[in-house]
Order: structure tokens, then sequence, then C-alpha cells
């Protein structure tokens, strides 16, 4: 197996000015820590292809038949060694309840709830670290909004229970609010981590139902939620990252950079496409993506991903079902085009894992969709890219923006 040294790495999350605060008094940022966990991404990657589509996908048939053929993969799988690609993902540190309780939880901006997995959660995700004790704090009261805790992301990830009200802090800023405590939970690919849950930083309620994902007008993500009630000053928020190394064992956990808080649901922007820096060979996209921190890599279709990547030298089809295979030591750059502007992805974000004899496997993954061959149904941009790009979500208007590191200029 191959290991590398795992750099520092630094990312910042922010929310930012868009709008005025909406409260006369102004209220001001606040910075934690963030930190850097490593996921487990399937060796796999049509399974990669068909969990992106399921987390996105609202159409109740489509939502059925894709479980149906993740589960046939899953079950050949079972009681096989698998390979497997450690990318990141990046988790927040939050603090529940008086006194509060202090946990690490994903940060996800492709889903709405926030939850975390109680005391009384038996699974064996549950074993790696106690659970919120809601017994244990004197704020603790019904939810606001009577619900069912129940969600569940493309990758098999879920979580089940009930919904509390209390004090969700975050750097600082507390906030009464409805979180979900799992009596059941799993997050696939963070077992044996300090990892508890998963922070949603969607635009808006998301409500998963048998006619597919809907707008939930009764809910809001915590950050919404904080900024509508003056408690940070702006409604963006803007996600900051640099490159790391490789981790070689899930339980590896390194420092994240900081988090300063200040489609309808999705966050979405217009991809061109993508292009090959050196050759300028381009292939054409022309819709729009789904922009999200909780997934890893950069999925398009087939015909977008080849005129780019079979343009790099020694770059080749690994035909196991949608990555590339490139030279380990390859320099040349890969380019997406958002709305005219192109932004460069550096060698050292879209190249993965040593797959033997000097070749890496891609973090580019590509999809061969049936029919239309730009088909958009599992198309999304992962946290690769923001290894060298500066992002911003705003509230209202509904926008994502980019922009190059002058150190990477």
């Amino acid at each position: 197996m191959y290991t590398a040294p795992v750099a520092a790495l630094t990312a910042l999350l922010a929310l930012v000015p868009a709008l005025g605060a909406p409260t006369e008094k102004r209220a001001q940022p606040i910075t934690v820590d963030l930190v850097r966990v490593p996921k487990a991404i399937p060796a796999d990657p049509h399974q990669a292809t068909l969990e992106n589509r399921l987390k996105f996908t609202g159409n109740h048939e489509d939502r059925t038949r894709i479980k149906d053929e993740l589960s046939k993969i899953r079950s050949k799988q079972a009681g096989q060694a698998q390979a497997i690609n450690w990318g990141a993902q990046y988790a927040v540190p939050i603090d529940l309840g008086t006194p509060s309780q202090h946990y690490d939880i994903l940060f996800d901006t492709g889903s709405s709830d926030t939850w975390v997995w109680g005391s009384e959660c038996t699974d064996s995700l549950c074993q790696a670290l106690p659970g919120f004790d809601a017994t244990k704090s004197s704020t603790v009261s019904d939810a606001h909004y009577q619900r069912n805790l129940s969600v569940s992301y493309g990758d098999g990830s879920e979580a089940h229970g009930d919904y509390i009200r209390d004090k969700v802090a975050v750097g600082g800023i507390s906030l009464d609010y409805d979180l979900g405590i799992a009596k059941t939970a799993e997050i696939k690919g963070y077992a044996h981590t300090n990892i508890a849950g998963i922070m949603g930083a969607t635009r808006v309620g998301i409500l998963q139902t048998d006619e597919g994902l809907k707008v939930d007008p009764k809910t809001n993500p915590w950050w919404v939620e904080a900024y509508q009630k003056g408690l940070i000053p702006e409604g963006i928020i803007g996600l900051d990252i640099t490159p790391a190394g490789i981790e070689d064992a899930e339980t590896t956990k390194t420092p994240g950079g900081k988090l300063t808080i200040g489609n309808p649901i999705f966050w979405t922007l217009q991809l061109d496409g993508v292009g090959h820096k050196d050759s300028g060979a381009f292939g054409k996209y022309g819709k729009p993506i789904i922009i999200d921190s909780g997934s890893t890599a950069i999925q398009l279709p087939k015909a977008v991903l080849d005129p780019a990547v079979l343009k790099v030298k020694g770059a080749k089809d690994a035909y196991n079902g949608g990555q590339y295979l490139v030279p380990c030591d390859t320099k040349e750059s890969l380019t997406l085009r958002f709305s005219g502007k192109d932004f460069e992805l550096l060698a050292r974000d879209w190249v993965g894992r040593e797959a033997g004899n000097g070749q890496c496997l891609s973090q580019v993954i590509y999809y061969s969709p049936l029919g239309d061959p730009l088909d958009s149904n599992g198309a999304i941009i992962g946290d690769v890219f923001f290894h060298s790009q500066y992002s911003a979500y705003r509230l209202e208007p509904a926008a994502v923006g980019f922009a190059r590191y002058k150190r990477d200029a």
C-alpha cells in the first residue's frame, strides 16, 4: 500500500457579507478550527456514481432503481477485501446542551439536517465515542417542529431517531435549535473515528419523501437560522481549503483550518466544460452542476472528461467503472470553466492514490449515461476542486462563486 506523509492542511469556512444583517446591530463573525478527516472512497467508481445520483435524485422511481442496483453491488462485495482510496471531508466542532457536550461532525453543503447520535444508540458506529446525553442538559426541551429524524445519503449513510431542542453552538455562537438525535446511525467510511454526526449546509430545509426531495418550509439549516436571528453578520458561506497528503489509515486526523461564521435546494453553478490546460482540448458540458462539500471527487459524464483527461501524457482509461490511470509524477493541469471563466485544477489535486507501476488513479471520475451523453444526473464538484480555489455560497440571492488562491497563481 502506498503511503505518503500527511501534510498540514488549512481550511477556512466563512460567512461573509452578502446582504445587510437582519438586525440593526451588526453581529460579529466568529472563527473555529476545522478538522480534515479521511473518507473511504468506494473502489468501484460506478458505485460512487450511483451513490451521488441517489443523494441528489428526487424522483421516487429513479431512487428505487438506484437503491436496487447499489444493493446488488454491495451484496457482491460482502466478504471481499476492497481496495480503498482515502479521500477527505471536513468536520466542524460543535457544542451541544448545557453544560456543553463537544463533538466533531461532518460539514456537508449537500444536505440540510444537523444531527448527532444519542447515548441510546447501540449501533457499532456509535461505540466509537459516547453519544449526546440529553438527560445531562438543563436546556433541553421538545422540538418546535415535531417530526421523526429519518435521513439517508447516497453512500448508504443514514440516521433515524427523533428531534429535540437545545443549545447548538459553533465557535461561540449559540442557538436554540431543533437537533436530530439518532437512535440508529451509520456514516459510511468513518468507523473508529471521532465523527459523531453531520451538519447540513444547504440553502433551505430538505424533506425526504417517497415522491423525492422537497423544500421543507418549517425548518432551516443551522447557519441559515443563525443568520435570520442576527447572530452572524451576513448570508454567505466561504470554503477555503489547501491540499494535504494522502491518509493511509481511517483513524488519521489532521488540522482542518478555520471556520468563520458570519436549484432552490442545492448549491449549483453553470459548468461550461472541462479542459486540458496545455493543449486547449475541451469537453463541453453547458449545464448547472451541484457543488457539494460532502463529496470528495469530481464526477462528470465520460463525454465531458475524455477530451481533457486523455490529453494528459500517459493517461488512459482504467476500465474499472469510471477512473483514469495517469502517471503519478504528472504536472499537467485540468481546467474547469464556470460561466466563461477558467479555474485551474492542479495535478496535486486531481491525481489520487498510486495503483502500481508508477500509475495513479484519478480523482476525477466519469460515468456513462444512457441516452443523453451529457446527462447531469450524478454530476458533482467535490472537495478536490476546493484545494486550489476559494468558494463562496450566498443565501440571497442564491449564488456560488470561486476565486483562485494567490499562492497557486
